[in-house]
Formats: structure tokens, C-alpha cells, sequence
């Protein structure tokens, strides 16, 4: 037991350094020397990277949705479209116009959660699954993940419900009883499989429209897609400071997948919310930089957090409103796409 611990201590720490490697190659080749400063002395300087072209904002923020709690992790909706936030180790549900229904305690905080079809709750705590009913009731725990198991995203879909492990750089496919059936993801040089690059504890997965997952390979700066038998069928993404790509050292850290199959991203480091199209092609920003303004030394409630970096967790209703995780203002931010709210100004008259 000690020897596989030692092994897995050993592979994550190669694995940081082989990351930290393209995180310094990616900071060398959009930083540079300082034109100012040409004595040799590298400069940090992202400022102009944290300015949106107005033309590329496609979203009003509409609304927000107080939580009422000290600390945020989660959210996510369900069919009825009521909106549930997991947080300073509760879950509270709320409808659609942010109204408060119900409330219930859980064991740990949550780290994730989603909700069946047939209204069962769903939640990612530290190493394990818990399974809660509507009234807040805990009907199973699952065994753990593993000794340094993480678990960063949930989705329920029909009978398989699908866990992203951070610790372990894994995806979990199980089945409702909590039986495990596949393991995603992995190193597969047979298959074409690179496996997880994991430097921070965020993976997050969920299938879309075509029947495939997407996960997130966050060091790798992209979203791959597999069958449920574990098939890697094809990814998109690319490291890039600019706005069409992904920025920093791992990104993006959580997605949300549109009623007509766009995908909504959240990067941390550059904190922004866009919209690509199903095929990976970056099509506007629903929030920049500007909108997640904040100190550097500004603490940050939100245990999944990295320093001096703000962590959004995203989630999407029936009618394609953005709700936006903030762990500063402990609250939900709507943000609606402006062609919409023009339509319903239309049926309105």
C-alpha cells in the first residue's frame, strides 16, 4: 500500500513539473522581454488582456440571485428549471426568479453536484458521492473514489452517472446503485488517449447534445470528447492569452453546455465567461475580465480557489440564461444573451 501511495505522490509530482514546464514556455512566448526594459528582465503584464471588445459581449447581466451563504462551490439546475447552490456545507434551492424553496445540511461541503431526471441530488464531497432526495434526505454514500481522489464535477444522465477526479486525473462512470463500471481518461497510448493534466484540483465533464461526455483537460487547454466505453472521438481548445483561447497554466476550469449545444466556459487567472459553438469555435464573451474585478489581495471564499484567483462555477437554464457562480459576491449572476432579450421585448407587444 505504502509502495502505491509512494508511486501515485511520485506521478503527481512529475506531473506538476512537466506543467509547470508549459506553463513557463507559455509565459515566455506571449510575455517576452519588456520592450521598455531591455536589459533582460521579464515583465508580467496582462493588462491589456483584461479589456473586452464591447463588439465580442454578447450578454446583459439581467439579474442576480443572493445565496445567503459565507462560502460558495457549486450550482447547477434541474428539468423545472429551478437553480441549486451548494455551499458552507448545505444546499439551498431556488426557483427560477431567485426565489428561495428549501434548504438542506450536508455532511462536508460540496464540490459539485447534479440533478436526475427523476429528481434525485446528486453530490461530489471531498472523496465520495452522496445521494439526497428533494427534501434533503441522504439515501446512499458511496464508498470512496480513491486514497487521493478529488471530485470536481457530477453528471446524472439517465442511468450512468459520470464523476471527474482531480486527485486521481480520472473520469468515473458509474451506475445509479454507485457501482463502478468505467474509468475515462486515462493514459492509453494504444487508444491515442494522452490522459489528464490536472495541476489544480478543477475537471469538470458533462455530455452534450450528440451523446459523447466532455471533459475537461485543463493543463492540456481543452475539451475532449468520449463515448461512454471510454473512446476519445476528438478534443478542441488551444493555449492562448487572447480572447479565443484558453489562458494560464490550466483552463477552462468549468463549463455549461446551452440548450442548442453551445458551450459556456469559465477561465480562472483571466476571470471570463464565453460562448463557443459545438465545434470548438469561439463565438462571443458573455462577461470579461472587467466584470470579475478585484484585488490582489482580495481573500477569496472559496476553498477550490487558487490564490489571488477567482474559481466561477456556471450552469444554464431551458431558455439558455447564463447563471454564473460568483464566490465573491456569494451570488448568482444571470447574464441573458441579447437576442433573446429582444425576443421575448417582441412576444411581450
Amino acid at each position: 500500500m505504502k509502495s502505491s501511495k509512494l508511486s501515485k505522490i511520485i506521478s503527481v509530482t512529475l506531473t506538476s513539473i512537466s506543467v509547470l514546464i508549459i506553463a513557463l514556455l507559455i509565459y515566455i512566448t506571449f510575455f517576452g522581454r519588456d520592450a521598455e526594459n531591455p536589459g533582460g528582465v521579464f515583465s508580467y503584464n496582462i493588462d491589456k488582456y483584461r479589456k473586452t471588445d464591447p463588439k465580442l459581449i454578447k450578454f446583459n447581466e439581467t439579474g442576480s440571485i443572493d445565496t445567503g451563504f459565507l462560502s460558495v462551490s457549486a450550482v447547477t439546475t434541474d428539468l423545472k428549471d429551478q437553480i441549486y447552490v451548494a455551499g458552507d456545507k448545505a444546499v439551498r434551492i431556488f426557483d427560477s426568479a431567485g426565489n428561495l424553496l428549501s434548504e438542506f445540511q450536508l455532511s462536508d461541503s460540496a464540490n459539485c453536484m447534479s440533478v436526475s431526471e427523476d429528481d434525485m441530488i446528486y453530490l461530489g464531497i471531498g472523496d465520495h458521492v452522496e445521494v439526497y432526495n428533494m427534501d434533503g434526505k441522504l439515501l446512499n454514500t458511496w464508498k470512496t473514489a480513491g486514497e487521493m481522489s478529488i471530485l470536481t464535477s457530477v453528471d446524472a444522465y439517465g442511468d450512468d452517472i459520470f464523476v471527474a477526479d482531480a486527485g486521481g486525473r480520472v473520469v468515473l462512470r458509474y451506475d445509479r446503485s454507485g457501482k463502478l463500471i468505467k474509468r475515462i481518461a486515462e493514459p492509453d497510448e494504444y487508444n491515442n488517449i494522452p490522459g489528464l493534466v490536472v495541476p489544480s484540483p478543477h475537471v469538470d465533464l458533462a455530455v452534450a447534445r450528440d451523446g459523447l461526455l466532455r471533459v475537461v483537460n485543463p493543463g492540456n487547454h481543452r475539451i475532449e470528447a468520449y463515448t461512454f466505453d471510454g473512446y476519445l472521438e476528438f478534443s478542441w481548445g488551444e493555449p492562448s492569452m487572447t480572447i479565443e483561447g484558453f489562458s494560464g497554466c490550466c483552463n477552462p476550469v468549468n463549463f455549461a453546455i446551452m440548450p442548442n449545444g453551445r458551450f459556456v466556459t469559465c477561465e480562472q487567472g483571466l476571470t471570463r465567461v464565453k460562448i463557443y459553438t459545438e465545434a470548438g469555435e469561439f463565438e462571443s464573451v458573455v462577461a470579461g475580465v472587467e466584470s470579475f474585478d478585484m484585488k490582489e489581495d482580495m481573500p477569496i471564499p472559496d476553498g477550490r480557489s487558487e490564490s489571488g484567483s477567482m474559481v466561477l462555477d456556471v450552469a444554464v437554464d431551458s431558455i439558455g440564461r447564463v447563471l454564473v457562480l460568483d464566490p465573491v459576491q456569494k451570488s448568482v449572476r444571470i447574464f441573458t444573451e441579447i437576442n433573446t432579450q429582444e425576443s421575448i421585448k417582441e412576444e411581450e407587444i
